[in-house]
C-alpha cells in the first residue's frame, strides 16, 4: 500500500467507538455493500468510508455512519467526490424507527433529509456530539 495512503488510514479511527479502520475483503464490498471499502474494525456497520487509492489525489469520496438514539436510527451519508473525482458535496440524514435490538421496523417510513454541503466532519467526532449535531440540524427543518 502507498505509504501515504497508509499514514492517513492510521490516523483515522471510528467516530462512534474510536476503533481502528481496515480494508474490507474485495469479495465483501462487492456482495455487501458498494458504499465503502474501509471500516470500523469493531463494527462495521458504526463506520464507513470510499477510499481512493489507486487514482491521485488520495481521497474519501464518501462516507457512512449510524448512529441510535433511543428508539431511533440516524445514518448520514456525505459524499465528498462523485466517482470522476469531481468535489460534490452532499449530506443525506436517514432516520429509522428500530425496536430494543437495534433493528429497523420496516413497515414504518424512514425520513430523509438531504443537504447540497458536508454538515460532519468525523474526524474528530463522537456518538455523543454526531447526535447532538444531527439534533440540531432538524430543529431548523
Amino acid at each position: 500500500m502507498d505509504k501515504a495512503a497508509k499514514l492517513i488510514l492510521n490516523s483515522l479511527r471510528c467516530p462512534v467507538c474510536k476503533s481502528q479502520i481496515d480494508m474490507l475483503g474485495w469479495q465483501a464490498v462487492m456482495k455487501k455493500s458498494r458504499q465503502f471499502n474501509y471500516c470500523c474494525v469493531a463494527e462495521p456497520e458504526h463506520y464507513g468510508f470510499w477510499f481512493i487509492t489507486w487514482d491521485p489525489p488520495l481521497r474519501i469520496e464518501s462516507e457512512v455512519v449510524v448512529v441510535y438514539d433511543e428508539h431511533l436510527q440516524y445514518e448520514i451519508k456525505q459524499q465528498h467526490f462523485d466517482q470522476y473525482g469531481t468535489p460534490s458535496l452532499k449530506t443525506s440524514i436517514y432516520i429509522r424507527e428500530v425496536d430494543p435490538e437495534h433493528r429497523v421496523i420496516e413497515n414504518i417510513e424512514s425520513k430523509v433529509f438531504t443537504y447540497e454541503k458536508c454538515l460532519f466532519d468525523f474526524s474528530n467526532s463522537s456518538e455523543e456530539k454526531i447526535i447532538n449535531r444531527i439534533k440540531t440540524i432538524l430543529v431548523f427543518q
